[in-house]
Parts: structure tokens; C-alpha cells; sequence
């Protein structure tokens, strides 16, 4: 199992925009079989500072370059610089 914990700072003025983009992108991606949690999460501090915390069953290629070809990603990808002040990407497996 790993996990994806995208931190995203919202554009103020894009706040409404980027949480409907990323809803979109979680509904979708949770259709993929490997995608077995997809969940956006909000600061109780600043309504600015967003989460996306997904659990994948596997990060390789046949996995994740279907999931950015679909429509949904594409979306926010094409969407992000728009929508983003700023964003960091970690990323996690099970310790064994």
C-alpha cells in the first residue's frame, strides 16, 4: 500500500475553484481499482491550505499513467497553475 499526501495552498481568490477541481479528481479516481482512498481535507487554521491524501495499492507506471491520462486529472493538471500558489508532493509505502 502507499500513500500520496499532496499539500496545495489555494490561490485565495481560486480557493472555491481549486476545491471543486480536486473533489473532481478524487470522485474519479476513485473508480480506479488501485485507488482505494481519495480524501481532501481543509485547514481548520487557514481555508487556504488544502490535503489530498490518497491510498494506491501500486505507484507504477501501469497504474498512475492511466490515472493522468484520464479526463478528471488532466483537468486539475491543466488547471493547477491557475488555482495553486503552492503545492509539495510526498509520497509513502508501508514499512515492513
Amino acid at each position: 500500500m502507499y500513500v500520496i499526501a499532496a499539500n496545495l495552498t489555494a490561490i485565495p481568490s481560486q480557493r472555491d475553484k481549486l476545491i471543486q477541481i480536486v473533489s473532481t479528481l478524487a470522485q474519479g479516481s476513485l473508480t480506479e481499482e488501485a485507488c482505494k482512498r481519495f480524501e481532501v481535507y481543509q485547514s481548520v487554521a487557514d481555508v487556504n491550505e488544502l490535503i489530498m491524501y490518497e491510498e494506491w495499492l501500486d505507484l507504477g507506471d501501469a497504474v498512475m499513467l492511466p490515472h493522468k491520462a484520464a479526463e478528471y486529472y488532466r483537468q486539475f493538471d491543466e488547471s493547477r497553475d491557475f488555482v495553486v500558489a503552492k503545492s509539495s508532493i510526498n509520497k509513502y509505502r508501508v514499512c515492513e
